[in-house]
């Protein structure tokens, strides 16, 4: 495994350095976004962990060009911005999952194995159907009332689960072992970003709410 830090705190960079290479996992640095930029076009990388503070370019712009560039390179995000709009918008422009600062190494860890393993084992599930609502696991996109819609990421296996699970209320914690494939208990505003935005493309109407949140316990998608 190759993995590409794009991060200009050097206590943070150090640590990470130091995570990784008692993992046996084979690290690349750089300090600011024009260099990761270039080293993600020149090179490939199993994943890139880069950072939204940068003292040249902003993360959001680095994310953007990633994805303009053509480069499948999974991005995590490290910020510290707890806006959960902010980091829907993220995940929108392409990033696979970013992580709260601060953090632990053994989560951020935790959260690269289950992208890797998701990846590398993308193999297409089986057809469902949950009233007007359909999977297509060939394009990893659903069917709504007839409509296509597009779905990136995670925002398809979340989907997926629910829809497995119809008319049963879902909590965020179970989403989290189910869909990203690791238990904690810390960062269950990562399924609620994901939630607003599979809502956004799929609960457009208002008067006729597909998915429906069950307050304080979690999410429930219904078949009527």
């Amino acid at each position: 495994m190759k993995i590409l830090i794009v991060e200009d705190s050097v206590d943070v960079l150090s640590a990470l350095k130091k995570g990784f290479k008692l993992m046996k996992v084979i690290s690349d640095h750089c300090k600011n976004g024009a260099e990761g930029l270039m080293k993600l076009k020149e090179q490939e990388y199993d994943l890139a962990v880069l950072d939204l503070m940068l003292p040249d370019m902003r993360g959001e712009t680095i994310l953007k060009e990633i994805k303009d560039s053509g480069i499948r390179t999974p991005i995590v995000i490290l910020t510290a911005n707890t806006d959960v709009h902010k980091k829907a918008a993220l995940l929108e422009m392409g990033a696979e999952d970013f992580i709260q600062k601060p953090f632990t190494f053994e989560e951020l860890f935790a959260r690269i194995q289950a992208i890797l393993r998701r990846i590398h084992n993308n193999i297409p599930t089986e057809y469902i159907k949950v009233g007007g609502l359909e999977l297509l696991p060939d394009k990893r996109s659903a069917l709504l009332n007839g409509e296509e819609i597009q779905l990136k990421g995670k925002e398809y296996n979340l989907l997926e689960y629910l829809m497995k699970h119809p008319d049963q209320v879902i909590t965020r914690q179970t989403l989290m072992e189910k869909v990203w494939g690791y238990s904690t208990s810390i960062l269950t505003n990562t399924v609620d970003a994901y939630m607003y935005k599979l809502r956004r493309k799929i609960d457009k109407d208002p008067k006729n709410k597909v998915i429906k949140t069950v307050h304080g316990v979690g999410f429930m998608l219904t078949s009527e």
